[in-house]
């Protein structure tokens, strides 16, 4: 072989050579780029709209002379908001509307509405908490002593709010009103007479008409209505269903977001939560001296039922 056809063959063997290396496109680097992940646009930041209850007593009731809303859930709302640095801008919520306004596109960032940690619930959106535990019970006229226990609920007429949780280990939850009605049933008495309405105020006001004999919901809520009107009261030792936990919900795929929450809800529990509930709930907390006890959750829940998190006790 003479001397040009062996420097042309060298050529061409450095020519695949650096071809093989560089990969299609004789880029250096083509195989080892890979197609960047989208940027999840934080939450918390600048303002912030938080879908609320404007007519829960107790927890957060809006008064359009004043254009200011007060309660827990409002103490809450406004603490994390200073504590995280963003500005929350309030929006009515309807119990069976929470899930829809997180949805993509929806109204709201987050709910902080009384808004029960369930099972069923967990699959659709994001909780940071609990913040505040309760059992379910029942609401009465003042002096009403027919119903001390589940069989006396038998045949009531007995109120609740569209959408309402029961059983948070239940996945019956719905905005249908015959299945609200169902589970209400199942923790009461099967033959007690159910019926929903738009929201508990109704139920409430239905009931001190004379149009219902009991109103059903978790224990604190009635407790509100109890600190508003001197005509109701919460039957002392009736409460039914599992523990419900209240937590703020956030829409799925933002878990920085929903661990700077669960850091906010750990400093408000530490330092603000027993004085909100007394400025709040002032008869309940006479009532139940224990009220730490019996309503607010151990700092140790945070972790196990907060952020992407779709079994109860088991972080995301």
């Amino acid at each position: 072989m003479t001397a040009i056809p062996r420097l042309l063959l060298i050529g061409a063997s450095c020519l695949l050579v650096a071809a093989t290396a560089c990969g299609p496109g004789g880029t250096p680097d083509a195989k080892r780029s890979t197609t960047p992940k989208p940027t999840v646009e934080p939450l918390l930041k600048g303002g912030v709209t938080v879908a609320v209850k404007i007519d829960q007593p107790g927890f957060n009731v809006h008064s359009p002379a004043e254009h200011n809303y007060a309660g827990f859930d409002n103490d809450l709302s406004v603490y994390l908001a200073r504590k995280l640095n963003y500005t929350a801008s309030p929006t009515d919520v309807e119990s069976k509307r929470r899930e829809e306004v997180l949805r993509p596109g929806g109204a709201a960032d987050l709910v902080i509405a009384t808004y029960s940690i369930t099972d069923s619930r967990r699959s659709k959106v994001d909780f940071a908490g609990p913040y505040l535990n309760t059992r379910q019970g029942l609401l009465v006229k003042k002096g009403y002593t027919g119903i001390k226990n589940r069989n006396d609920t038998a045949g009531k007429a007995i109120c609740t709010a569209e959408g309402s949780t029961s059983d948070p280990n239940s996945t019956a939850i719905s905005t249908d009103p015959e299945k609200t009605r169902e589970a209400v049933r199942n923790l009461l008495h099967k033959d007690a007479r159910v019926e929903t309405r738009k929201d508990y105020r109704q139920c409430v006001e239905e009931l001190r008409r004379g149009d219902f004999e009991a109103v059903w919901t978790d224990r604190v809520l009635l407790y509100g209505f109890a600190e508003v009107y001197d005509d109701v009261e919460v039957i002392k030792d009736f409460s039914t269903g599992e523990l419900q936990r209240y937590g703020i919900g956030l829409p799925k795929g933002h878990p920085k977001d929903c661990a700077r929450l669960v850091e906010g809800l750990r400093d408000f529990l530490q330092y603000r939560w027993k004085d909100a509930f007394r400025s709040h709930f002032p008869k309940l907390a006479e009532l139940d001296r224990d009220f730490e006890n019996t309503y607010k959750p151990d700092p140790s829940q945070l972790e196990g039922y907060s952020c992407q998190s779709d079994e109860p006790g088991k972080s995301g």
